[in-house]
């Protein structure tokens, strides 16, 4: 039986496909078990409330709510 490089070079891709995607399986189910065994503790976006009326957020920004953020405080100094 012969088998050519090229079938070899698609072994070892398959291989290496599917020990990447059971760890990011194992990640995704070990981070919701995680969250199962947490006690209850959630992050909260509720909002707090400033004695000036302007609401801050709990919860951690990622790189789109910070530009969104910067944005509307720019046209709040702009008004």
């Amino acid at each position: 039986m012969y088998l050519d490089p090229g079938f070899g070079g698609m072994l070892v891709q398959g291989i290496a496909l599917l020990v990447s995607i059971g760890g990011v399986l194992l990640i995704t189910f070990r981070r919701k078990i995680r969250s199962l065994f947490a006690g209850g503790k959630q992050s909260s976006n509720t909002a707090n409330t400033s004695p000036s009326g302007e609401a801050h957020s709990t919860n951690t920004l990622d790189d789109n709510d910070m530009v969104d953020t910067l944005a509307d405080n720019k046209r709040q100094e702009g008004e």
